[in-house]
């Protein structure tokens, strides 16, 4: 009995990844739809490592006003 609830977990979690997976492609998708209609520019990545460039650089950025006067 507890080999089949194990079975039914892990078959569930299983199913469940596959539709997180499904969803989040579903949604880059129209992330890019949206992108073409504003006119943003798509940015070719070459690795993995430019993915938080934009965040990084917000971060270092020194000549926008943090509103600290």
């Amino acid at each position: 009995m507890f080999q089949v609830i194990i079975t039914m977990v892990v078959i569930l979690a299983i199913t469940g990844s596959i539709a997180a997976w499904i969803n989040t492609r579903i949604i880059i998708e129209e992330i890019g739809i949206i992108k073409k209609e504003l006119g943003i520019p798509e940015r070719p990545r070459d690795h993995y490592d430019d993915v938080f460039d934009s965040d990084t650089q917000a971060e270092n950025d020194t000549t926008t006003d943090s509103g600290n006067t």
